[in-house]
Formats: C-alpha cells, sequence, structure tokens
C-alpha cells in the first residue's frame, strides 16, 4: 500500500491526519508494533549505534558548518591565545608593581 493511500485511509478511518511520527515515544511505540506484526523486523546493536551517529553528525553537520576537527582546533587556538595574554599582563602587573 502506498503512503499516500495509508494517509488516506487513516484519515476516513479516523477524521484526522495521521499523526503517528510526531514525537519519539510515538515513532518507538509505532516501530514496536510494527515489529510484533512482522512488518519490520528490529534493528541490531551495530545498526542503532550505526542509526545514533549518523543522527548525531547530521545534527552537528547542521548546527555547526565548520567541521567538528577544525572547531577543536580554533577553540585551543583561541584559549592558548587568552592565556598567552593572560600572563604577559600577569607580568606588565609584576613590572608595574615591582616599580
Amino acid at each position: 500500500m502506498a503512503k499516500s493511500e495509508v494517509k488516506r485511509n487513516y484519515r476516513l478511518v479516523f477524521g484526522k491526519d495521521d499523526v503517528r511520527g510526531k514525537c519519539g515515544k510515538q515513532r518507538l511505540q509505532q516501530w514496536k508494533d510494527d515489529v510484533e506484526s512482522g512488518k519490520r523486523r528490529s534493528l541490531t546493536k551495530a545498526e542503532q549505534h550505526e542509526q545514533a551517529a549518523y543522527r548525531i553528525r547530521r545534527e552537528v553537520a547542521g548546527r555547526h558548518p565548520m567541521s567538528f576537527e577544525r572547531r577543536e582546533s580554533l577553540s585551543f587556538d583561541i584559549s592558548r591565545k587568552k592565556a598567552k595574554d593572560k600572563i604577559e599582563r600577569l607580568q606588565m602587573i609584576k613590572e608595574l608593581a615591582e616599580l
């Protein structure tokens, strides 16, 4: 059965649009129901990890246009520069105090 047919039938039976999959709990419940009825097979642990990793990568890519490694090195450079500035400032204060 095509997706549009399912939607149409759902609308005819329940008088509203198909709201399944709108949130995580409903999606998970739907998946479990499908597994029990034999429509889908349950995922192996490896497949679950793969999906989670993909989801996280996609999320990170969406939130940060830069690659993860580049972002990490930039933040490290920035923190190193801040530390260097702080040390220089402290040395200047020390020199002024000695005068």
